[in-house]
């Protein structure tokens, strides 16, 4: 399409003034459009002349006559200038384009729309002026905001770190040398451990073993020893210059001397178990002994007292293991067995009463399998008790067991031999029967003077350990069977 550039362009005639009004009116509506920046272009500015009535509603046709390229100069004075509202603009702009470039309508007119609306829908210049200095203030605000939080908080941090007291340090030696500084509050073994020096510590730091016992070179002022501390040195007979690594908190430079020393061995690796070390769990202890096995022994050959005695292990260990136990140690016609270990304490009981009475059953089935060969039919006696006890593996290589270590199984052991005393097949504590639930049960009750305990012990006396297993409820035995 061919335009052509109007140089001059004569006073308006009558139908000009028609459309657009007087010549003076026009002039001052183009001074003020032309001062508009979006109004402007690089080279010129493109307006649409039709001679008669304009209307904005409806879209110009964009013919060869209807549009005219014209500078920018200011040379179209006195000429009528219709407006486009932004329907008309959206609706014209991709037919200019598409006039002035080789290129699809409908593709230019998908492309333009988000601009143009956008174009029509800001408002004035001065308004879109006016929103923009807003955004750039908000802007500037924010950054300077986060700048002066990040000023004050480095700032309060220096302010800090300036008012508060230095933490004073004390200096612990070592016999090979070494030293190590840590702060005031601090524990001999917290020291050793943060320095990477060996020291022996099972119970973990919490004052329950003296395997972390030191001694303290000189004569320095030292803290009293706590209630605990003091109690496990009492046991174990420790000099006054002796003290638990773990509880000793010095307040001034001390020199200290491991007193049990970390074994380098090859199975230094596996010590650091937890199984190793032993870990306290509240679990219930068995203990099962065979009575008038001495004098059936003195009768039989060797060969047939091993028979014998695989035999009656595999009948009591059978019943151990079918309630939930572990039999742990086999010690003559003794057996020691552990409940609890992966439980709570209310199931390890029960499940010791269970086994107690399976292992009754299971030796008289034993028994009448010998026949005349028994003088008297066998019988067993059995101990239980609960309590906190240590449970970890023992031994050397690869002859390592799990076992318990406390006053738990040393009573366990004694009311396992008060059986005989009873003449019974059962004796038990009444922390066993509370914890199975069997608080209530009618049996006789003794109290037993124990060795490290300020209170006696009361016990249960039991004849028959079917008749007490049989009471524990049974949504309980379904639940553990």
């Amino acid at each position: 399409m061919a335009t052509r550039p109007l140089a001059a362009l004569p006073a308006p005639d009558t139908a000009h003034a028609r459309v657009g009004g007087d010549a003076d009116h026009l002039r001052a509506r183009r001074a003020a459009l032309a001062r508009l920046p979006h109004r402007r272009h690089a080279t010129g500015q493109c307006h649409v002349r039709h001679r008669g009535s304009l209307h904005a509603d409806r879209a110009l046709p964009l013919g060869a006559r209807s549009l005219e390229l014209l500078p920018s100069d200011g040379a179209l004075r006195g000429r009528v200038e219709p407006r486009l509202h932004g329907s008309a603009l959206l609706a014209a702009v991709p037919r200019l384009v598409s006039a002035l470039l080789p290129l699809d309508p409908q593709r230019l007119r998908a492309r333009a729309r988000p601009w143009i609306s956008g174009l029509c829908r800001g408002g004035t210049g001065g308004e879109r002026s006016a929103q923009r200095a807003t955004l750039v203030r908000v802007r500037d605000g924010l950054g300077y905001s986060t700048w002066a939080l990040l000023l004050l908080t480095l700032l309060a941090r220096g302010v800090r770190g300036y008012l508060s007291p230095r933490q004073a340090t004390v200096r612990i030696f070592y016999p090979d040398g070494r030293s190590v500084a840590v702060p005031v509050g601090s524990t001999v073994l917290e020291a050793s451990r943060s320095s990477g020096i060996p020291h022996a510590s099972v119970c973990g730091g919490r004052g329950r073993c003296s395997t972390c016992r030191i001694r303290v070179s000189g004569d320095p002022a030292l803290p009293p020893p706590s209630p605990q501390e003091l109690r496990v040195l009492q046991r174990v007979g420790a000099p006054p210059n002796v003290r638990l690594a773990c509880q000793l908190r010095p307040s001034r430079d001390l020199a200290v001397t491991p007193l049990i020393a970390v074994a380098a061995s090859p199975g230094a690796t596996h010590a650091s178990s937890a199984a190793h070390h032993g870990q306290e769990r509240e679990i219930a202890v068995l203990f099962a002994d065979l009575r008038g096995f001495t004098r059936l022994a003195e009768h039989k050959l060797p060969y047939d007292v091993v028979f014998f005695l695989n035999r009656y292990f595999e009948a009591v260990g059978g019943a151990i293991a079918e309630a939930g136990g572990i039999a742990n140690q086999y010690t003559g016609d003794g057996v020691m067995a552990l409940f609890g270990v992966e439980s709570g304490a209310e199931t390890a009981c029960r499940q010791a009463l269970r086994a107690a009475a399976g292992m009754v059953d299971r030796v008289q089935g034993f028994s009448g399998s010998f026949g005349a060969e028994l003088e008297s039919p066998l019988r067993i006696g059995v101990g239980i008790h609960t309590g906190t006890v240590v449970v970890g593996e023992m031994g050397y290589g690869e002859t390592r067991y799990l076992t318990a270590v406390g006053d738990t199984v040393h009573v366990a052991s004694r009311l396992e031999a008060l059986t005989k005393e009873y003449q019974c097949e059962l004796v038990v504590s009444e922390q066993v029967l509370a914890r199975a639930g069997l608080a209530g049960a009618d049996y006789p009750r003794h109290e037993l003077t124990v060795r490290n305990r300020e209170a006696p012990l009361r016990i249960a006396v039991v004849a028959e350990a079917r008749g007490l297993a049989a009471q524990i409820p049974a949504d309980h035995a379904r639940a553990e069977g």
